[in-house]
């Protein structure tokens, strides 16, 4: 496959805070044809969350942390013991900031 082309695409969809969400679940699937994309998506899911002032729907945040969560949730399913280790501090992320119920779906 010409993985190169896609993974650009991918990443640059993700530059933009409306879209951040749906780059993270391209990524997912593609991770899963190829694995050797999974330090571009190991990247995406170990951004910091940053709320952007430039989100024209708050409900977008939350939406790249159910994003970063699932994808989570499918690379420990597929290969835990390959890549566990790597997603302790992102999920530790995610569950600090789930501290509100607002937020609680992503944990």
């Amino acid at each position: 496959y010409c993985v190169s082309p896609v993974l650009k695409t991918i990443q640059l969809l993700g530059k933009s805070p409306d879209l951040k969400a749906v780059s993270i679940r391209l990524l997912v699937l593609l991770w899963q044809r190829q694995d050797r994309c999974f330090p571009q998506l190991l990247q995406a899911v170990s951004e910091p969350h940053q709320p952007s002032l430039h989100v024209k729907d708050p409900s977008d945040t939350d939406k790249v942390l159910l994003a970063k969560a699932s994808a989570i949730l499918e690379i420990c399913k597929h290969k835990p013991e390959l890549h566990g280790a790597e997603l302790l501090a992102p999920l530790s992320e995610i569950l600090q900031l789930a501290g509100s119920e607002r937020d609680t779906a992503a944990s």
